[in-house]
């Protein structure tokens, strides 16, 4: 058997207390793990067994009164010096709120303190009256668990955070936990801007997301009402007159599809319509043979060879030109040069051919590439590694 102490806090030089687990391997096989609490009032020499918990965080306010969290569990609160807890009810989440291993308690004095809480740390619980009584204080969305905290003051604290977006978050309160800033989140902002509609965050607009943040949305919300915003929109529409026609957009024909994919319109349907314009046919000299070839190389970047170039005439015999395009474009070459692209431009880096495949797939079967982008300014990492580029 052994003994193994997560967690050991001295109140002074000769008060402590160890929280740790006792592992016993019987002789039928298998092993028992109990959970054991010690004390000392002499500054180590000796320890006694006060308690039948394996405490992950321990803080003490005075010789009597101390706070704890188990692997599994918390807050619970003792007066008599750790010999008996009370595990505390947590207003705003559940008795027995669950917390992660190695989460953490911080107190500014003996009355105001925090811990992290919730599942995988999603809350982070305070307490006023010295771990009494506990309240809920929901972190920003886009923060997705609490490693640390650290009490400032009464009314401040700091806690390193898991983030949805750069992996790693520091978020802060200034009144007492009534809102927590989670100050990566300008950063993950402005790389949307520069990334998505290529040009720096405007104040206003910055504002405007990080409200939307401090009510509760996450990154996932907050992507996908970026993509769908007309700005963004007109941004990929403007995109696909330079690439097809070699030109700037025209302010109706720009509004006109921006309109059709607020209708519903994918981007490859808008793709195949410029395909199919007659200004795009007198680009390519008018006939099916160089509408063809000039489809080829906009879309999948080579030239036609003879095979398709005698298969794809034979289906303008009988199809238009918008639906011949359309299969262009949606074939898993079309969208994997596609999608090539949305790699370099959101994520700084080239595609490997399994999310190719995957994700090509995916949009023929009805995935809209908004949904690709969304994931993309989401995942984890984001913003870091276009930083580290």
């Amino acid at each position: 058997s052994y003994r193994s102490c997560d967690s050991v806090y001295f109140l002074d030089a000769r008060h402590g207390w160890a929280g740790c687990s006792h592992v016993v391997y019987p002789s039928a096989g298998g092993q028992v793990i109990t959970g054991e609490t010690y004390s000392t009032t002499d500054g180590g020499s000796t320890w006694t067994e006060v308690a039948a918990l394996d405490l992950t965080a321990i803080r003490f306010l005075t010789t009597t009164t101390g706070v704890a969290l188990t692997a599994t569990a918390g807050p619970y609160h003792t007066i008599d010096g750790g010999q008996t807890w009370q595990l505390e009810p947590v207003t705003g989440g559940l008795r027995g709120t669950p917390v992660a291993a190695g989460s953490s308690l911080s107190f500014a004095d003996a009355v105001h303190g925090w811990a992290s809480g919730g599942v995988g740390g999603s809350v982070v619980i305070a307490t006023s009256d010295g771990g009494a009584t506990w309240h809920a204080q929901p972190l920003p969305g886009t923060v997705s668990g609490l490693s640390a905290v650290a009490a400032v003051s009464p009314t401040a604290a700091v806690a390193v955070a898991g983030n949805f977006g750069t992996g790693t978050a520091v978020v802060s309160t200034t009144d007492g936990g009534a809102t927590w800033v989670n100050h990566s989140d300008p950063i993950w902002l402005s790389r949307i801007y520069q990334d998505a509609l290529g040009r720096p965050a405007d104040p206003g607009g910055l504002d405007a997301w990080l409200r939307l943040i401090d009510g509760g949305a996450n990154m996932w919300v907050v992507a996908t009402d970026f993509t769908v915003t007309s700005e963004s929109r007109g941004v990929q529409v403007d995109a696909l007159y330079r690439q097809l026609l070699q030109r700037p957009s025209d302010a109706g024909g720009r509004q006109s599809f921006i309109n059709n994919v607020a209708a519903g319109a994918t981007y490859e349907q808008v793709t195949a319509q410029i395909l199919a314009s007659t200004e795009y046919s007198q680009h390519h000299g008018s006939t099916n043979t160089g509408w063809l070839s000039g489809v080829y190389s906009g879309i999948l970047g080579r030239t036609i060879d003879s095979g398709a170039l005698s298969y794809w005439n034979g289906q303008l015999a009988r199809r238009s030109r918008v639906s011949v395009a359309r299969s262009i474009v949606t074939s898993a070459e079309g969208l994997q040069r596609r999608l090539s692209g949305m790699y370099v431009q959101y994520l700084h880096r080239g595609a490997g051919q399994d999310e190719l495949a995957f994700w090509s797939d995916q949009i023929q079967h009805g995935v809209r590439d908004e949904r690709v982008v969304v994931l993309m300014l989401a995942q984890e990492g984001y913003p870091n590694s276009v930083v580290a580029s």
